[in-house]
Parts: structure tokens; C-alpha cells; sequence
């Protein structure tokens, strides 16, 4: 990227310089011109941005509109976006929207093989980083039961490109690498198969499938209803934090993929879906008559106690509702264990007003 469109940028404001330790870098908080956001500038190099990826709600009538052949479908895991790579001989993992990470830098060692960057060092690895022990996100897969792992979806070439499904599965074998699930080359007629594997992964309780055409170039998803049950289920607690079309969006998605697999609604589905919505609200108001405050409690391990501060710092410059407060940073079985309250000041103000007796118009 030529220098004179980085001082342009940071003159309209669409970058700003950002530092990770000893290391000044520049990410586009947002899309600028012909620049997605999330793309970073670092040391004479650019990390692409991760592009988003459009929803199907319907695969019978979906995927023969968008695939005229072949795809590969990959499982699509609960957990966070992270690009990872080697920059001038250090391992960085960038968070969506191009700051570097300092819990995911920090990990990398016990979520990658090193060696693949050896390798190819100028090439930027693609995973969801799952699991119960991460400072973003509540949800996860059931089969990750403590800590994180990595699960490698993508692979970005040194010339900005994805590399192709097939070729990327060789590297992703070659190297041992952690991986979503592949489950295999489908053709667009072969709907009821689609539906078959959608069933099984409702029934684990996995979130979904990841549709990729085999040149790359086109990608959808889809999940399954019990992933847009537990959307509301672990975020119901949130009250101002989310906009309403939130949970009609999750509703309507869960309505119409039961119908797409012969699914109904039935006394069972009325009570969890009611229970979804109502009993984090109820929590909260709980939470907040015993500590006037909504918050939810993170955990998180670490190799280097100052990552987990710079952590924390990240946190609470990302939003200007969430406030993070640090419970502890204890050693704990050869790592630092760092556990913060997210602290969600909508929520709690909205909280403090109605039972204050406060009127409102609605």
C-alpha cells in the first residue's frame, strides 16, 4: 500500500497508529474508500482484512441459486475471528477489526505449530479461536471443554489471496494444523445430504456449516436452530446492550430452519425458547438488586502477566458502554490467570432508572 494513501487516511481519520508493545502498527478501524476495514498496515507489510460472509436462510432454494457446481463445506465454530501471522520475526494475531490481540498473541504457541510460518512467512493463517476461556465471547462449542483452541479455516497467500478449499486442506494436512471440520465435496443437487448433516450437528449442538466454492471465490453460511437458540440464550441478560431486531432476526432464523428440516415447534421448543429470553433478563435484574451493576465474569490464561494488563487496556477502549474491571491475575498450573467483569453501563442505567420509579414513554 503506497505510503501517500496511509498519510491520506490518517488524515481523514480512518486509521489510526496503534502500538503493541514495541511495535507501532495501523489498522483500519473502518472501510475507507476501496479499503476494507480491519485491514492492517504493519512494518512495510499488509494484513488483509477478513471479509464478511453472507447468510443463506434457506438451503433447498440457497444453494442452487448460489452454486452452478461443486463446494466444500466446512463446519462453522462458535468462538472468534483471529488472523495470525509473522511479522519481522514475531507471531501476532489481529482481532477482526485489525488490532493486534494481546490474549491470542500471547497463545499462539499453544494454539499453532510454529513451523508453518517458518515455512511460509509471509502468509496470514485464519482461525476461530473456541473455547470457555476467552475474554470475548460467552458462547463456545460443547467439545471444547476448558481453556481454547484454535481451528483454522483460512489461509492468505503473500499475495493477498485465500488459497483455494482443496489446495488449503493439503497445507492444513501437511502441517498439522488445527482445523475446523471438513466434511467433504457436495454437489448442488445433493440437498437431502446437506440436511442430513445439518440434523446430526443440530443434535451436538454445533453452530453451522460454511459453504465454499471450490475456486474460493464464493462463500455462504447457515446454522442451525439450536445455534440461534443459544444466541439468545447467552445474550437475553444484555436488556440495552443489543437492538431488538437482534432476537427477531435469531427467532425468525430458528422458525424457518426448523421448517427446512422437517422440524416443528412443540411444547419442548416453547419452554426453551421462553426460557431463553426470559431467564437472562430475570438474571439480570437479580445481578443488579445485589451489586447495582449487570456485568458478566471472563476468564482467561496467560504465559505473560503484561499481555494480560495490555489486554484489559484493549477492552476498555474498544466500547465506550462496556467498562472492564480486573477481579485477578493469579499464577495458576504454569500460567497467569487473569478473571475481569464486563461491566455493561446501558444495561445498568436502564436498570437503575426503572426501579427508581423513573417515567418513560414507550
Amino acid at each position: 500500500m503506497e505510503k501517500a494513501k496511509i498519510l491520506d487516511a490518517l488524515k481523514e481519520g480512518a486509521i489510526q497508529e496503534a502500538n503493541f508493545e514495541d511495535i507501532k502498527y495501523f489498522p483500519f478501524l473502518e472501510e475507507w474508500k476501496d479499503i476494507p476495514r480491519g485491514t492492517v498496515v504493519i512494518e512495510e507489510r499488509v494484513i488483509p482484512s477478513y471479509p464478511r460472509i453472507a447468510r443463506i436462510m434457506r438451503i433447498a432454494s440457497g444453494v442452487p441459486r448460489h452454486f452452478k457446481g461443486p463446494f466444500l463445506v466446512e463446519e462453522k465454530v462458535d468462538g472468534y475471528n483471529a488472523r495470525i501471522a509473522k511479522v519481522s520475526g514475531k507471531m501476532l494475531a489481529f482481532t477482526r477489526s485489525g488490532l493486534i490481540c494481546p490474549f491470542t498473541t500471547d497463545r499462539i504457541p499453544d494454539l499453532l505449530p510454529t513451523q508453518f510460518f517458518n515455512d511460509h512467512p509471509q502468509w496470514v493463517i485464519c482461525a476461530e479461536i473456541a473455547g470457555p476461556e476467552n475474554p470475548y465471547i460467552e458462547a463456545h462449542p460443547p467439545y471444547v471443554k476448558e481453556d481454547v483452541r484454535a481451528f483454522v479455516f483460512d489461509i492468505i497467500d503473500e499475495k493477498g489471496n485465500f488459497l483455494p478449499p482443496l489446495e488449503k486442506w493439503e497445507i492444513i494436512k501437511a502441517y498439522q494444523l488445527p482445523a475446523v471440520e471438513n466434511y467433504g465435496v457436495f454437489e448442488p443437487q445433493e440437498i437431502k445430504r446437506l440436511y442430513e448433516l445439518l440434523n446430526r450437528l443440530n443434535e451436538e449442538k454445533r453452530e453451522g456449516i460454511v459453504l465454499k466454492s471450490l475456486d474460493g471465490g464464493k462463500r455462504l453460511k447457515f446454522v442451525t436452530p439450536f445455534a440461534n437458540l443459544h444466541d439468545i440464550e447467552v445474550s437475553s441478560e444484555l436488556l440495552e446492550e443489543l437492538p431488538p431486531h437482534f432476537y427477531i432476526n435469531r427467532l425468525s432464523r430458528l422458525i424457518i430452519s426448523l421448517d427446512e428440516l422437517g422440524k416443528k415447534c412443540d411444547d419442548r421448543l416453547f419452554y426453551e425458547a421462553g426460557k431463553a429470553l426470559l431467564e437472562g433478563f430475570e438474571d439480570a435484574l437479580n445481578k443488579f438488586k445485589r451489586q447495582r451493576r449487570i456485568y458478566h465474569t471472563f476468564s482467561c490464561r496467560f504465559h505473560n502477566p503484561e499481555r494480560a494488563e495490555a489486554l484489559l487496556q484493549l477492552l476498555n477502549r474498544a466500547s465506550s458502554t462496556i467498562r472492564v474491571k480486573k477481579r485477578s491475575l493469579i499464577r495458576e498450573n504454569g500460567f497467569w490467570v487473569l478473571t475481569f467483569d464486563k461491566v455493561f453501563l446501558r444495561s445498568t442505567s436502564l436498570l437503575a432508572n426503572l426501579l427508581r420509579g423513573q417515567a418513560v414513554f414507550d
